[in-house]
């Protein structure tokens, strides 16, 4: 697959990376030139290889502009895994993101603590405890927003016109850290005459387990979720854009098995923009204006990009801005808000300024990773604005017609 690059450099000013640094092992060319260098044995398995290779955000947008093809998302996620096959391992930082997504309610009184923390005076606080804020600990502590609790369901006045079962992927970060977008989200699919049904066998997509080259994991993963999603056709809703270009892998990921799977597979978003129609709730009108982000994984992985623009245009009265992507990305990417705090900074920055200048009093985005950098960044410049997920605006204008 590396032998497709003809190391035009096309790809390169479309790099985030590469933009920000100026660096060939920055590049998507010179990360493959690594890879290639790394799989035959005549590179360390640390050192600048492993840092350029794991400096990579994943948004792909090389892909999208190759004119060879070349499959960089399966390439950059062999180069990791054969990092971790000669022994480059995550730090304890690194592994931490993971685990804390995967244990909800260790996440959830992490938050209450940060609460109480934000209220003692964060800063001061680290400072104390002579804690960076560009370490790890320090972007918990200065940047996860610290929500307060979610509003519960009402459920009220379901649509007289029946529809089908749907099946919810919540995710797992979006279970611990985000659960107002997963009660909105039943909420409307409830109002709009949907069943919906969360098979209580779900794990984590794998996302996290499959960029930092653990594919075996991602693999199990993968298997937990195609059993508790079983083999009906049902269609399977994803909450955030980022698993869903993950589920998409599962072809993959899961020997051929994931193919049922991956056709049942739709954004929320663009699920609910391509049924709704006659005999469907009346959305209230909002007003204000809505800054809306498209994650590169709806951009790029899952080509969605106009899907949530078309669902908020339905709402009356709301003004819906569509913002740039940057440098191509937000630095999110995955747990690099955390673990790469000056390059996820660095990447923000021409976003947070175009949001600042709208002063929006919404920013809409549908993958819960982008979600949490944006608001800690809003929240680091003193800015207001509501961030919250396309169908959590599309509640409040169900709940306006009440």
């Amino acid at each position: 697959m590396a032998d497709l690059c003809v190391k035009c450099g096309l790809c390169l000013p479309h790099c985030p990376t590469y933009r920000i640094w100026g660096l060939e092992g920055e590049s998507p060319r010179g990360r493959i030139a690594l890879i290639q260098g790394l799989s035959m044995g005549r590179l360390p398995a640390g050192g600048r290889t492993a840092f350029h290779l794991k400096n990579c955000t994943g948004c792909l947008t090389c892909q999208t502009v190759c004119p060879a093809g070349v499959p960089y998302d399966e390439l950059i996620d062999l180069g990791r895994a054969e990092l971790r096959r000669r022994g480059n391992r995550e730090g304890l930082w690194d592994r931490l993101p993971k685990t804390l997504a995967r244990l909800p309610r260790l996440s959830r009184a992490l938050l209450a603590l940060l609460r109480w923390c934000r209220h003692l005076g964060a800063r001061r606080l680290g400072g104390l405890l002579g804690i960076r804020a560009d370490s790890f600990p320090g972007r918990v502590l200065w940047r996860l927003p610290a929500k307060s609790p979610n509003r519960t369901s009402r459920h009220r006045r379901q649509s007289t016109v029946a529809h089908s079962r749907v099946m919810l992927f919540k995710g797992c970060v979006s279970s611990s850290l985000d659960l107002q977008t997963q009660t909105d989200a039943i909420d409307v699919l409830f109002r709009c005459g949907y069943q919906v049904e969360m098979p209580a066998g779900q794990d984590c997509c794998g996302a996290l387990d499959l960029h930092d080259g653990n594919a075996g994991e991602a693999s199990q993963l993968a298997a937990k979720n195609l059993a508790a999603f079983g083999t009906t056709d049902t269609p399977i809703l994803a909450l955030a854009s980022g698993c869903a270009a993950t589920l998409d892998e599962y072809g993959r990921l899961a020997a051929g098995r994931g193919g049922d799977f991956r056709r049942r597979l739709h954004d929320l978003g663009s699920f609910l923009h391509a049924c709704w129609g006659e005999g469907w709730p009346d959305l209230g009108p909002l007003t204000g204006r809505a800054a809306l982000f498209q994650p590169c994984t709806a951009r790029n992985n899952r080509r969605r990009d106009d899907l949530n623009a078309g669902l908020l245009s339905r709402i009356p009265g709301l003004d819906v801005r569509i913002l740039g992507a940057g440098f191509g990305c937000c630095g999110a990417a995955g747990d690099h808000f955390l673990t790469r705090a000056a390059q996820a900074d660095a990447l923000v920055a021409p976003i947070l300024d175009e949001i600042l200048a709208l002063d929006p009093e919404y920013v809409a985005v549908s993958n819960v990773g982008c979600a949490l950098h944006l608001s800690g960044a809003l929240e680091a410049a003193g800015h207001r604005a509501m961030v919250l997920h396309p169908v959590s605006l599309l509640r409040r204008s169900l709940e306006a017609t009440d």
